[in-house]
């Protein structure tokens, strides 16, 4: 794991890709609405983020980026309705996650819908690594970052980009009393079902 930025407002990290050898994962977590993100006090869209991407890591080893980004797959403005009728890939093409995609040929963007958040506070990671250090910071992100809700009443839910389509849906799980619930998933019939 390698911690790539620390901002008071945002932190990004690169990691080994979990299910494909040789390939990595960045991690980007930030406040944001769903045009725009802030990162070092300034607001970033998706032309200047691709830019970022492309500074960070090796392009040619780049599987995935997840956009731990309140609202980054926010479908735009507009009545429901008329998204409802549409295909599945366009309904989310506006949104930020999906002009991450388009700018970044070949590499998987997760973005998300509603509040998100992670264990890992962007506070905490700034304070943590300015107190003390890099080293002690890649560690605590390697064994404590997760992806979780914003806040108690705040609901998520992932949507993954491949060249600016949605491909995959897919509903955190819940579970109580040993049971699961609210699995709702929807995988491009025409996609591969291994969006990691």
């Amino acid at each position: 794991m390698r911690l790539i930025a620390v901002y008071p407002d945002a932190y990004v990290f690169e990691e080994p890709h979990r299910k494909e050898p040789g390939m990595s994962r960045l991690t980007i977590s930030c406040h944001a609405n769903s045009d725009w993100m802030t990162i070092g006090g300034a607001r970033v869209g998706a032309q200047q983020l691709g830019f970022h991407i492309r500074g960070w890591t090796d392009m040619t080893r780049l599987r995935t980026v997840r956009l731990v980004v309140c609202q980054s797959a926010n479908p735009p403005a507009g009545p429901a309705r008329d998204r409802l009728r549409m295909p599945f890939e366009h309904a989310f093409a506006g949104s930020l996650g999906a002009q991450v995609s388009t700018l970044l040929p070949g590499v998987i963007v997760k973005g998300f819908v509603g509040e998100v958040g992670a264990t890992c506070s962007v506070n905490a990671v700034w304070e943590g690594h300015r107190i003390h250090g890099r080293a002690f910071e890649e560690n605590a992100l390697s064994h404590y970052f997760r992806i979780i809700k914003d806040g108690i009443t705040e609901n998520y839910h992932c949507i993954t980009f491949l060249n600016g389509m949605a491909v995959r849906q897919a509903y955190p799980i819940h579970r109580k009393n040993g049971r699961s619930y609210a699995l709702l998933s929807i995988v491009h019939p025409d996609s591969d079902s291994d969006f990691d």
